[in-house]
């Protein structure tokens, strides 16, 4: 286990007394790391943190980052039971002499406070594994991986991202994100389709994930990104204008969009579809 006591996980988590049994929490720790192995980091680098370590750790970093997310989210889930347990006489709420059983109100804000504690976690791991996985990095075998894959379908692999371009259209929560990348790639694709081709979003996908993008590249997927969240939004207008602004930068500049150049968006340069009826689109 990346994460194997409540002694370990101090450091991440609110409100913890060690009088509890150090092992109380791991069969959570061990449920969260299949979670964040299977949705964010893959398996190769969970193999790696899984390495017991001697000497100096070379992935102390990435560990910190892990282990945040791993407690967090176990704590969040294990939170409501902590204190309960069954017994002859069914279920009961375990006292002591030292402290008395906390208001519902006041474990429901610590809840509450849960989710953005675990977002800031996620986006600060992804960030980290971006910031290291480039052509030289330590772990640039993760750009390759199905999970970076699914986290940059939108070019949008942190929840932060996503803010920065919802507007009125906000998530909080990062499983909430997680499971709006797929809706959200399917349906820029089929918008950005009659603009800028689905072979020209594919390109692009490849060298966002190489890390090989050029400034005015980036200019596009920006619209690509707000298109995205645009369509999850169901502001239709909003996601043609951005798909719209994608169009312009690419025929401005069909040397950097060569699968764009040689589509039919490319060759059907005036037209836009709005509600099944072709108009001018630029």
């Amino acid at each position: 286990m990346i994460l194997n006591s409540i002694q370990a996980a101090l450091p991440f988590l609110p409100s913890v007394n060690l009088k509890i049994d150090n092992k109380r929490l791991n069969s959570f720790f061990e449920n969260e790391q299949a979670w964040l192995a299977e949705h964010v980091i893959g398996d190769d680098i969970e193999d790696l943190l899984e390495i017991e370590v001697t000497n100096t750790d070379p992935h102390a970093e990435l560990r910190k980052l892990v282990q945040c997310v791993i407690a967090n989210r176990a704590f969040a889930v294990a939170i409501p039971e902590l204190d309960v347990q069954l017994t002859e006489a069914g279920f009961a709420v375990q006292e002591n002499d030292n402290f008395k059983p906390a208001s519902s109100q006041r474990v429901d804000r610590l809840l509450a406070k849960m989710p953005s504690r675990i977002a800031l976690g996620l986006d600060a791991l992804v960030r980290y594994l971006l910031e290291n996985s480039k052509a030289e990095g330590v772990y640039s075998d993760w750009r390759g991986t199905p999970q970076f894959a699914y986290l940059s379908a939108t070019f949008m692999p942190m929840l932060e991202d996503y803010k920065r371009n919802a507007g009125a259209h906000p998530i909080e929560n990062w499983d909430d994100f997680y499971s709006a990348i797929s809706v959200m790639a399917h349906e820029m694709r089929h918008m950005a389709d009659y603009y800028v081709s689905i072979e020209e979003i594919d390109r692009l996908a490849e060298l966002y994930r190489d890390d090989e993008l050029v400034e005015v590249q980036r200019k596009a997927i920006d619209c690509l990104c707000q298109c995205a969240v645009a369509c999850y939004a169901h502001d239709i207008r909003r996601a043609r204008n951005a798909a719209s602004r994608a169009h312009k930068i690419m025929m401005a500049n069909t040397a950097l969009f060569p699968a764009f150049a040689n589509s039919d968006a490319f060759v059907e340069s005036t037209l836009n579809l709005d509600g099944g009826n072709v108009v001018n689109l630029l």
